[in-house]
């Protein structure tokens, strides 16, 4: 899908067990940068994972469209963490 936040979000949820497939992508701006009209971050900044920071510094409207990303991924990154000191609490180290 490459219709863009929230729109591919809502279609793929809406049509996934109608259209009959294992599964549906969102590319985001995948297409964007392969026509030329995105610009693609540095390949050092590529290379660190970091595309998504370098696109949100560019575009700031970015921000507002994916706060909710943003929210999911810090709860994510506090569970895991939790996980992890709770593990080792444990005596064992999830790996």
């Amino acid at each position: 899908m490459g219709l863009g936040l929230p729109k591919q979000e809502r279609f793929i949820a809406q049509y996934l067990d109608r259209l009959k497939v294992p599964w549906l992508v969102g590319v985001g701006a995948a297409f964007d940068m392969h026509a030329g009209t995105a610009h693609w971050a540095p390949p050092w900044i590529r290379s660190l994972g970091f595309e998504w920071l370098y696109r949100l510094c560019f575009e700031p409207r970015m921000l507002k469209r994916n706060l909710w990303s943003f929210i999911c991924l810090a709860d994510m990154l506090r569970e895991a963490a939790r996980l992890r000191v709770i593990s080792f609490r444990q005596g064992r180290a999830k790996t």
